[in-house]
């Protein structure tokens, strides 16, 4: 039977929300496929992993917290909420087994409440992500010369085709795009991103990123809440749908 490869990032601020999201993902995953969790480890504490492997130790999948070499990303832009650990995603394709050609990532700011076999489902075919959009960034397309009649999605949530990423080097092209155009990068990873792949995305439904800020008009069903910004409901923000996040936490046994 086909694996889920989930992978996120976390330091030890986002130790307990990272915790909720993985319980709120394996709680809410109704399908017999197994699911594997990759933690990029970004100096967490010893307690720090130990709550996160607690918190999901009812559902027994497998769990591994994987080192990378976050020096070829001290020197790049980070922003407020946006630290280096941004910059992690890149390295997905390198730190995985070769033999591993898909993988979903996910950030820890999110509570997941649909089963997210039928996220991981999509056939991305030739693309090489498959993404939400971030709607109201229009204008960002004129600096990342990203053509009128694309969109810009946001990169919180990522089914990333592996082998297409290995095959077209993304991680080179994306550092050496981020060098290149320092000055024109507002948002850290996400903008890079979307200036290399604008063509080269599957867009997802809107239920499986509901951020927050972003589609707080529409009446959608979230699969995935997304926490954006800097107003985390554990920062003592009220955003929509914070008190899923609080759920969450009692039931993991986080508060």
């Amino acid at each position: 039977m086909e694996t889920i490869h989930i992978v996120t990032a976390a330091n030890n601020k986002y130790a307990e929300p990272l915790a909720v999201m993985l319980y709120s993902l394996l709680k809410n995953k109704t399908s017999d496929m197994p699911v594997k969790i990759y933690i990029i480890d970004s100096r967490l504490t010893f307690q720090n992993k130990r709550k996160i492997t607690k918190a999901i130790q009812p559902y027994k999948s497998e769990v591994k917290f994987l080192k990378i070499d976050s020096s070829r990303y001290s020197q790049l832009k980070t922003s407020g909420h946006l630290t280096k650990e941004t910059y992690y995603r890149f390295s997905i394709p390198d730190i995985l087994d070769k033999t591993i050609q898909k993988a979903l990532y996910l950030d820890c700011d999110m509570v997941v409440k649909g089963d997210v076999t039928d996220l991981w489902n999509h056939d991305l075919g030739n693309n090489i992500v498959g993404a939400v959009e971030n709607p109201g960034l229009t204008h960002r397309f004129k600096d990342l010369s990203i053509p009128e009649t694309s969109k810009y999605f946001n990169a919180g949530v990522l089914l990333i085709n592996l082998k297409k990423w290995r095959e077209k080097n993304m991680t080179k092209h994306l550092l050496h795009y981020i060098k290149k155009n320092h000055s024109k990068i507002k948002l850290c990873s996400q903008d890079p991103l979307n200036a290399l792949l604008h063509n080269k995305w599957l867009k997802i439904d809107p239920a499986w990123n509901y951020q927050v800020f972003r589609y707080s008009d529409l009446k959608i069903e979230p699969s995935i809440i997304h926490f954006t910004t800097y107003k985390k409901p554990w920062e003592g923000y009220k955003p929509n749908f914070f008190e899923e996040y609080f759920k969450y936490a009692e039931e993991a046994g986080l508060n």
